[in-house]
């Protein structure tokens, strides 16, 4: 059990179903569920009466209510007291991230950092990894969450890992590999693609599998935004690769599939300039965000 799953528990039970408190905690509504699943599992008993409109609590998810709320306040005052020691409030903040991430985690961490250290005003510029690095090397942002691959660390930077992400590949659900659980990168040579712009490096790290595997991937599409992608892939206009992390919000038209024989990964890091200071409010956000992924 943790905070977050407290509060994803807290939001349903007191808005009364999943949609609303998706929409209140502005993430997508898979994410809420899944917690809740979770929470359930380890707690080894339901925790809400699913078939009722609106949701309703079972007498075990009664007592947790009264368990979470007084746990959340005890951190939220907690965090206020000690934002006075922090030095940072009254200051901004210029972050970096992968558009992608503006449909998983993104929202959340705002969130979450604005209730923890509302006196910092974070503003977020949203790009591809090549874009990202761009900015950090001319100033414009202080900190970028973006991939790298494993072990080669952008020159000039500072790359603290966040977490791993296995690349799986996007078809619709009437494609002709939408049942395989699996399917090596070399029998792609004849699908058409649907990619981000130039820099992004998921683009990058397929295209080198598949010159590996004996092939040029086709493009069919370059995208600014996953949502397109995953639009362009449902409309059966190409397939993509994408991370694993966003079967979380596709729609019942998508599906992902595994790629072989070995799947492409990337690390999704904390970048910022090497050697240059951090601001107090930098500090506080890379301890935040490396807490949170």
């Amino acid at each position: 059990m943790d905070l977050r799953q407290l509060r994803y528990f807290r939001a349903v039970a007191t808005l009364g179903g999943f949609r609303r408190a998706a929409e209140a905690l502005s993430i997508a509504q898979p994410a809420v569920s899944q917690q809740i699943r979770r929470l359930e599992a380890e707690l080894g008993t339901p925790l809400f009466e699913r078939d009722r409109r609106p949701v309703a609590l079972t007498a075990a998810g009664e007592q947790l209510l009264l368990h979470a709320e007084r746990v959340l306040a005890d951190v939220a005052a907690v965090e206020a007291d000690m934002r006075r020691f922090s030095g940072a409030e009254g200051e901004r903040l210029a972050l970096g991230v992968m558009q992608y991430l503006t449909l998983l985690d993104l929202p959340e961490l705002l969130v979450r950092f604005h209730a923890a250290h509302a006196g910092i005003e974070v503003t977020v510029s949203v790009g591809n990894t090549g874009e990202l690095e761009a900015l950090l090397r001319q100033g414009q942002i202080e900190l970028a969450v973006a991939h790298v691959r494993e072990g080669d660390e952008p020159a000039g930077l500072t790359a603290e890992p966040l977490r791993h992400e296995e690349l799986v590949l996007l078809v619709d659900v009437r494609h002709r590999l939408a049942g395989r659980e699996r399917v090596d990168i070399a029998d792609l040579a004849r699908e058409a693609f649907v990619v981000s712009r130039v820099g992004g490096l998921i683009r990058e790290t397929f295209a080198v599998a598949a010159r590996e595997a004996g092939f040029e991937p086709h493009v069919a599409f370059e995208t600014v935004d996953m949502t397109t992608t995953v639009g362009l892939v449902a409309s059966r206009l190409g397939v993509a690769v994408a991370p694993r992390a966003m079967t979380a919000v596709l729609g019942a038209d998508v599906v992902a599939v595994a790629l072989g024989p070995t799947a492409p990964t990337l690390v999704v890091t904390l970048l910022r300039v090497a050697g240059r200071r951090r601001t107090p409010a930098a500090r506080l956000f890379s301890a935040f965000v490396k807490g949170r992924f």
